[in-house]
């Protein structure tokens, strides 16, 4: 089995490991998938070809390796141009066509070139998930831009999962209270909407160390409750303009009123020490707040679905409105995983996959040890549904994030891919 790995610090003060296993088929390898991690500029990018299309290998690598450009500008414009690249190798894959022996029958030759034809259409296809990563003063800023089912994993540095860029842990997250609204508030409902790009003013009620029974309903570890505030909304501070359509700005919108309670996280509120003297706090909507008022959060499951026969890729899905982004911030010594199906699918949810990177951090720092541990996850995929590409990058905190336990032996080193058998 052919895996390689790179782990290189970056400029927003996280190392990264970057991984692609190929599957076995016979004798031969799969190997759509690219992983891929730019210590320069601090993206990630993971981008799994699609198997019925043609040289969906070269789209995946051409899409990973162009990651970086989507960032720092006008994201629509720049996702389109890097379709418009994949179209034109298409085009040229066409008209080079297949040229059938001249001996063949004519018919048959026609045949053979319909074919080629319709399957050329849908080649260079692929899916994307990428991350652009900046440390600031006490977080670290995420932008996100996907399409189809390879997803994004935030967790805490103690393993809760902030979020998850899948599509069911996109749904909006609403209360019990709020469960009968649709995409608007109900006139003189006394509630209001809070979305990306909406700050709130909200009363703090304590930790949710201090309401255990909050973080029970959130379904998130009592133990971490020092991290996070249990808050009543009181006002919205400013409203962000909707896009028209919206359909780019992966997120969801809150209709919120004043019986709704909220968990925040403390990085969000810029909490001081004297937190006791200070009864309310502002802060800006971010996907790892959760409802707490009734119902466990539906948006983020602790289980993943069954994956669909059909999901969306770039370049077909692009004008379509089959893309996503959104920009984030967590706490400065926060982990992501970057996967395709193939790695968390092996997984019943998103805690699987962060028991399993602890459990296996030591073996995939080392060549032998790596190769080993992806051989046995290609083993369970196999039994689970057929052998598939295994990629994923975790981007993890540095050593002066993480109190120096993190630091990979291989930083440092030139850039390049490591290989083992």
């Amino acid at each position: 089995m052919n895996t390689r790995e790179e782990a290189l610090p970056g400029p927003c003060g996280h190392d990264a490991l970057a991984i692609v296993s190929p599957a076995c088929l016979g004798s031969e390898e799969k190997n759509q998938d690219r992983a891929f991690w730019s210590p320069a500029v601090g993206v990630a990018a993971v981008c799994d070809g699609v198997t019925t299309s043609p040289f969906a290998a070269e789209a995946a690598e051409l899409v990973s390796r162009a990651s970086p450009l989507l960032f720092g500008g006008e994201l629509e414009d720049r996702l389109r141009v890097l379709c418009e690249l994949l179209v034109a190798r298409r085009l040229e894959a066409r008209v080079s066509g297949i040229k059938p022996h001249p001996s063949m029958p004519e018919a048959m030759q026609e045949m053979l070139r319909e074919v080629a034809e319709e399957k050329m259409a849908r080649a260079f296809q692929t899916t994307l998930v990428t991350a652009w990563f900046v440390l600031g003063d006490d977080a670290v800023c995420v932008s996100v831009v996907r399409c189809g089912d390879s997803g994004l994993f935030a967790f805490g540095s103690d393993g809760t999962l902030l979020v998850s860029s899948l599509p069911d842990s996109t749904k909006p997250r609403v209360s019990a209270s709020a469960a009968g609204g649709g995409g608007t508030p109900p006139p003189a409902s006394g509630r209001f909407r809070f979305g990306p790009g909406d700050e709130l003013h909200a009363r703090v009620l304590g930790t949710a160390k201090e309401l255990p029974i909050f973080a029970q309903k959130a379904g998130m570890a009592t133990g971490n409750g020092d991290k996070w505030l249990v808050c009543a909304p009181v006002d919205q501070v400013t409203c962000a303009e909707r896009p028209a359509g919206g359909q780019q700005i992966e997120g969801r919108t809150l209709h919120l009123g004043s019986e709704d309670l909220l968990l925040v996280p403390k990085y969000l509120c810029g909490t001081p020490n004297g937190l006791r003297r200070r009864r309310y706090v502002d802060f800006s909507f971010s996907r790892s707040i959760r409802v707490v008022s009734s119902l466990p959060d539906p948006g983020q499951p602790a289980r993943f679905s069954e994956r669909g026969a059909a999901t969306a890729v770039l370049p077909d899905s692009c004008c379509a409105g089959g893309w996503a982004g959104f920009q984030d911030k967590f706490p400065a010594d926060s982990h992501f995983v970057l996967a395709s199906d193939g790695f968390y699918g092996l997984f019943d949810g998103p805690a699987g996959i962060w028991t399993w990177l602890q459990q296996n951090e030591a073996r995939l720092i080392d060549p032998q040890g790596r190769d080993g541990a992806l051989h046995e996850l290609h083993v369970r995929l196999q039994a689970k549904c057929g052998d598939d590409d295994i990629s994923f990058v975790w981007v993890r905190p540095g050593a002066a994030l993480a109190g120096g336990a993190s630091q990979s032996p291989d930083v440092g080193r030139p850039q390049g891919a490591a290989h083992a058998r």
